[in-house]
């Protein structure tokens, strides 16, 4: 994945771009997962089938994380071990740490780090989350061979890229993509949201999986043009409420977990038509238990993608599994042993994370 890295005043930081679809494989050791799914699905009988507006749409994504993550160490000093000369790293951050404040004050960005970094003497006291718990630690500044002040830490605060918008809903035009998380390239972890957008994308080309060797939707994104406002990024998917109803969707009733059947399905997806289409998928099976977002295995049948991408390739994250007439799921993961094969979610939890979503905003209002 291409990858723009910089030097800015007091620390590092990298800008990536990517198109994301969660690599998966034939056995545990050839995946890589996100946490499981943020709420257990409920009874059916708790609450009417919604119908919904079913997508397939291609949505550009700009995220901006709740403080800074911590993504390596940087040495200050002359020594070849970077570790050793951090001084955030001998405090004891780690790699995965997210660093909401400094002395206090809440970080805002990489840059606004760098300008409170500046303005501190001997020491700053960061606040980190790690693991969903907050800790603190006294770091000593230093400054390098240029004179700036520094701390030795490579961060984020920021990505961007593909992904693909699975449903909305009719009166509140509420939605969700991707089916799994956005996290760090390169530590893994969940990008904890800031803010963040959804824009047009324009899938411009396909870079065609093969075996152990994933493809990827190549596209191109109108930042300027905001299309809505992301509401949460977890192991469930991409949440945003959108400006306008203009995802070319389809409205469809919800299936719920337990109507998800092995058999013939169809998956919605724009490869290179600029507009969803319709491609002939098998499920070919269920795990209702699942802790994680990985509930069924479906199987690209359909030449006309098969010949096309080679099968699930990056930025298809999200693209709605339909069976029957219903909604039942979303693609998330491609298997890296056989991009024909792939995991996804069921739409229910999706679907009831969203609900929940709504009573927090209730409750907070």
């Amino acid at each position: 994945m291409p990858q723009k890295i910089k030097l800015i005043s007091g620390i590092f930081t990298a800008v990536t771009l990517f198109s994301n679809i969660m690599y998966g494989g034939a056995c545990a050791e050839k995946y890589i997962s996100v946490n499981s799914p943020c709420y257990p699905m409920k009874c059916s009988a708790e609450y009417e089938r919604p119908e919904l507006y079913v997508c397939g749409t291609p949505f550009g994504i700009k995220l901006l994380t709740d403080g800074v993550i911590v993504t390596g160490f940087a040495k200050v000093g002359d020594s070849t071990d970077a570790f050793e000369l951090s001084p955030a790293g001998k405090a004891g951050i780690e790699k995965g740490d997210v660093i909401t404040k400094i002395n206090g004050e809440k970080i805002t960005s990489s840059a606004n780090m760098s300008e409170l970094i500046s303005g501190c003497g001997e020491y700053a006291t960061l606040t980190y989350i790690r693991d969903d718990c907050e800790y603190t630690a006294d770091v000593e500044i230093k400054c390098d061979s240029d004179g700036e002040k520094r701390i030795g830490l490579w961060v984020r605060d920021s990505t961007a890229g593909i992904g693909t918008m699975t449903f909305y809903q009719p009166k509140t035009l509420a939605g969700a993509g991707l089916g799994h998380a956005v996290c760090d390239v390169d530590t893994g972890e969940i990008l904890p949201l800031g803010t963040g957008q959804i824009v047009p994308a324009v899938i411009t080309g396909v870079k065609r999986g093969e075996r152990d060797c994933p493809g990827e939707l190549c596209g191109t994104l109108k930042p300027s043009d905001v299309k809505g406002r992301i509401t949460d990024n977890c192991g469930c998917g991409l949440y945003a409420v959108l400006e306008e109803a203009d995802m070319q969707g389809q409205l469809m009733p919800l299936a719920f977990a337990s109507e998800v059947q092995c058999g013939q399905a169809y998956i919605l997806s724009t490869v290179d038509s600029g507009k969803p289409e319709m491609y002939s998928v098998e499920i070919e099976s269920v795990e209702r238990n699942s802790a994680d977002n990985k509930n069924m295995v479906i199987k690209v049948t359909d030449e006309r993608l098969t010949e096309l991408t080679g099968g699930i390739v990056q930025g298809m994250s999200g693209s709605p599994i339909v069976q029957n007439g219903r909604l039942v799921g979303a693609v998330t993961h491609v298997f890296i042993s056989d991009p024909a094969h792939g995991y996804g979610i069921f739409a229910q939890s999706m679907y009831e994370h969203l609900l929940s979503l709504s009573e927090t905003e209730e409750q907070a209002a």
